[in-house]
């Protein structure tokens, strides 16, 4: 179904067997298991890994939310957390991380597909916004200085930038707007500079 292998963070070894066998099912065919916080901040640091199941209780030194709230200080990979807890507490701290989803102990695999997928497209369209968005910041920047003066030399017609390197026209032209230059003749220029063509008109 994918190419992202989905990392299964859960302390009780039989959950997280019988959690593989589900995803296997479910036809996402790569996935690495571990039971520490540590352990999974480490692999998403240097595996390729596309996806997060993350149990809050683990082993180790530090919770499930916590190795989250790690992860998400480098990666913006999806975390759906996995948890038999529903306390308020516990909930509120693993809000502040804006986890992609939760799934309450035990889930059926009809669940955790849903909530995978629904993650994933989430994820997708986030994505996709960032796209968009750094587009509309690099068109913004060109834009800018569009009502500055722009100092254009007499004779060859070259336009000077802001550090003080000169520019062609329509190399100027092209790094600070949309679309690209084409060339052709005004009328004025024709007639002056090819006479011989335009005798009759």
């Amino acid at each position: 179904m994918t190419d992202d292998c989905i990392l299964i963070v859960e302390n009780e070894l039989i959950l997280a067997e019988d959690l593989s066998l589900t995803l296997k099912e479910l036809g996402y065919e790569k996935y690495q298991i571990t039971s520490t916080g540590e352990d999974a901040i480490a692999k998403v640091t240097h595996e390729k890994i596309g996806f997060v199941l993350m149990d809050i209780k683990l082993d180790g030194q530090i919770d499930g939310i916590e190795a989250a709230k790690q992860i998400q200080s480098f990666s913006d990979i999806p975390i759906v957390y996995l948890t038999a807890f529903s306390n308020e507490d516990l909930l509120t701290r693993a809000k502040e991380t804006m986890p992609y989803g939760y799934l309450l102990k035990p889930f059926r695999s009809k669940e955790l597909k849903a909530v995978i997928e629904t993650a994933r497209y989430k994820f997708e369209m986030e994505q996709r916004f960032k796209i968009k968005f750094k587009a509309m910041e690099s068109l913004a920047r060109k834009r800018k200085g569009a009502d500055e003066i722009v100092t254009i030399c007499c004779h060859c017609k070259k336009i000077k930038d802001p550090d003080g390197t000169w520019e062609y026209l329509e190399s100027y032209i092209e790094s600070h707007a949309i679309g690209k230059c084409s060339h052709s003749i005004c009328p004025i220029c024709a007639h002056g500079l090819y006479p011989e063509y335009y005798r009759d008109e």
